[in-house]
């Protein structure tokens, strides 16, 4: 019985879903999202609505057309599925609320995100700088119900905000600056931009949404998400073709980079601590860059991975998992 209140959003998700996944495909074939009616790609015969029920359909067809029996991808049941499942954990966690209203909003066009990212490594602006205004909205109204007013003076006036709101408004800029700083150093490195446009605008629209703390944090998941998911492909790729000395090089990166935790616990001396803490940080930044160069000079040496759904991904954690994150981080950081 205390599933029946959420069988309504899960339902209402995979249809939502079942739309993005056509608006997604859509928007990557640049098609109209409204006509012509759905279709098969390969026979062009019109669906029936009896074979676009979500996530059922696609089972009961065994993944094919009905007409030309080509196969149907599994992203649409995917898709369906996953959307109908995080309607339901945010009404869970948030309930039936304008800020679930609003959660939703954000979840529907990381649907898309993911879809056209991970097929043509594209984020359309409607679906990153959109998130922008939507994100400001939610904070100024303080729909995520964080404490703290702030009191800006105009000269001939003072207005009272959210301090969140302040705070989104720092985290849209903060996050044009973090990829614009590190598009240069990829610039000098790689010889091109290493994040696009989209990634840039995607992280804004989550700080206009959630503010610096949450941006912040939602970056460096992002990037150990995207470590975990792309550093074994790589080291798989050098493997095969017996590149070790850059395998060698990333694990003694990884072995500098990881070292100043270890270094803070045994030695009490905070001079020599920065020392140190400098020098691994100079030599983990060596070895990674050395590595990177040396990989660019091989033809199969770098793998090219979106970092749009790693950004997804670390803010979906951090929407319903923001509790033991924070706890995490103060703990790791000792703050």
């Amino acid at each position: 019985m205390m599933l029946i209140p959420y069988v309504i959003p899960f339902c209402i998700g995979a249809i939502v879903g079942s739309f993005l996944n056509v608006v997604g495909l859509r928007f990557l074939r640049e098609e109209s999202i409204v006509l012509p009616p759905s279709h098969c790609y390969q026979c062009n015969e019109k669906i029936k609505p009896y074979d676009n029920i979500p996530i059922l359909s696609w089972i009961l067809l065994g993944g094919k057309c009905r007409h030309c029996k080509a196969a149907i991808s599994i992203q649409y049941p995917l898709i369906e599925l996953l959307t109908g499942l995080l309607f339901v954990v945010t009404v869970y966690q948030y309930g039936f609320t304008w800020q679930s209203a609003f959660l939703l909003f954000l979840i529907a066009n990381f649907m898309v995100i993911l879809i056209t990212d991970f097929r043509e490594q594209f984020i359309f602006d409607i679906n990153s700088i959109g998130l922008i205004p939507f994100g400001l909205i939610y904070t100024y109204l303080n729909l995520g119900y964080v404490p703290g007013k702030a009191v800006v003076p105009l000269g001939f006036a003072t207005i009272t905000l959210p301090e969140v709101f302040i705070s989104a408004l720092f985290a849209v800029i903060g996050a044009f600056l973090i990829f614009f700083f590190l598009n240069l150093v990829s610039q000098l490195i790689l010889g091109r931009p290493g994040f696009g446009e989209g990634d840039t605008r995607l992280l804004m629209g989550i700080g206009a949404f959630f503010g610096v703390k949450w941006m912040v944090l939602v970056f460096v998941l992002s990037f150990i998400i995207q470590a975990a998911v792309g550093i074994p492909i790589l080291i798989r790729q050098w493997l095969l073709h017996k590149a070790y000395y850059i395998t060698a090089l990333l694990v003694v990166a990884f072995v500098f980079a990881v070292s100043p935790y270890f270094i803070e616990r045994w030695v009490t001396q905070w001079l020599l601590l920065i020392i140190l803490v400098l020098v691994s940080s100079v030599g983990a930044l060596y070895c990674s860059i050395k590595a990177i160069k040396m990989a660019k000079e091989l033809p199969f040496g770098l793998t090219v991975l979106p970092f749009g759904p790693a950004i997804v991904f670390a803010c979906l954690l951090m929407l319903y998992f923001n509790g033991p994150i924070f706890s995490f981080f103060r703990l790791f950081l000792r703050i």
